[in-house]
């Protein structure tokens, strides 16, 4: 086999430190932190990789390489991207594509980068994160209608499919019309990860710290829901802490005024944005729970990394891919986060029940080392591959 083109959106600081790829030129990408397990591991396995991305701070393609790893990162515009379905940076990758020797392409996301990987007659796997109704059902807008447009385009043309969760799976075959090849493969998590802790108690300090990572402040994410939970809890517990980690939950942000509006800001500390390696780090060594109110996810990553670090999770009963991700209830604790109460109930019950929050430790973290551990899910990837290049021969 040539080498493997990974195409997607991911934060290139945390692929090219793990690589030891140093070089004053690296440009952050778009950010994101599910491809960089997978391609470190690819590259661990011996596989030539060449990555196709975007960053928004560069103005003609740049190119990093080292060993049996090529980085190929495109332009994009900041503005308007959309109004042409992402056109130049369409052409960008395109280009960088067919300029390379390699068997197949895995793109990530069904927008632009499966767009581009589609259109250059390479085989290609479009790997699915989300359901681009549901993005457009909670925020609707001409940016978010014209996204959901090229995903239909994507799904029309690929012939080969993995999603992140049976949920997925599911909106692309029953709701979206997709009846080709579709393959369940979840993300992963690397195994320092798993290594920052192993306990099955509650930290040892007097406060007990309940942590969520959400992106944006949105009725999508719930952010007020939880917030609103937090106060019944610090009612019954004046010394617990909520962590809100996440765009839009950073200090003096959106979630922390409408807090104090509407004077539920008691215990709650607003951290925003913070990279992901601290905001892991801060996880293990200080946080005990960790609440996900979040009206609908695909997937999600802080949950499963809560999981590995033995943090119990709460998360809702029918948020999408949140029940399968927690072994619908039996790997943490599923509710309606539709209601505040109902939150905090679970909150304060996980917070003094010492039994229930150990079995909840004990039995989200095998879960996660069962299912989501990075050597598991490349297995499964390079299966699909061998399968899409065995396929046209």
């Amino acid at each position: 086999m040539d080498g493997i083109g990974i195409a997607g959106p991911l934060d290139l600081n945390i692929l090219c430190d793990s690589l030891d790829l140093l070089s004053s030129r690296i440009p952050r990408g778009l950010g994101g932190t599910v491809l960089p397990p997978i391609i470190i591991e690819l590259v661990k396995r011996g596989h030539r990789i060449i990555v196709f991305t975007l960053d928004q701070s560069i103005n003609t393609p740049l190119i990093i390489e080292k060993d049996l790893i090529k980085i190929c990162v495109c332009p994009s515009r900041q503005n308007r991207r959309a109004r042409d379905f992402f056109a130049l940076e369409r052409r960008y990758l395109v280009k960088c594509m067919q300029n390379e020797k390699i068997s197949l392409i895995n793109a990530h996301w069904t927008y632009e980068f499966a767009l581009a990987s589609l259109s250059t007659g390479i085989p290609t796997l479009v790997t699915a994160h989300d359901t681009p109704l549901q993005i457009l059902r909670f925020n609707p807008s001409p940016y978010q209608l014209m996204r959901t447009l090229m995903a239909f385009i994507v799904i029309n043309k690929t012939k080969s499919m993995t999603v992140v969760s049976p949920y997925i799976k599911n909106q692309y075959t029953n709701r979206y019309g997709y009846h080709k090849s579709i393959s369940i493969i979840p993300n992963g998590l690397s195994k320092e990860i798993f290594s920052l802790t192993n306990y099955s108690n509650k930290k040892s300090k007097n406060n007990l710290v309940f942590a969520s990572a959400l992106n944006g402040w949105s009725r999508l994410k719930n952010s007020k829901n939880l917030i609103r939970a937090f106060s019944i809890v610090h009612q019954n517990n004046y010394t617990a802490e909520l962590w809100l980690f996440g765009n839009g939950h950073n200090p003096n942000g959106p979630a922390q005024i409408w807090a104090e509006k509407n004077k539920v800001s008691e215990g709650v500390r607003f951290w925003g944005n913070v990279d992901n390696k601290t905001m892991l780090q801060l996880f293990a060594e200080n946080v005990d729970i960790l609440v996900h109110p979040s009206l609908e996810e695909s997937f999600c990553m802080s949950i499963i990394e809560a999981l590995a670090l033995g943090l119990p999770v709460i998360g809702g009963i029918n948020s999408g891919a949140v029940p399968s991700t927690l072994d619908f209830g039996k790997a943490g604790v599923l509710v309606d986060v539709r209601s505040p109460s109902k939150i905090a109930d679970a909150m304060l019950e996980l917070g003094s029940n010492n039994v229930m929050f150990r079995h909840y430790a004990e039995t989200g973290r095998a879960y996660a080392h069962a299912n989501f551990r990075i050597e598991r899910v490349v297995d499964l990837y390079e299966a699909q591959y061998i399968d899409l290049v065995q396929s046209i021969l």
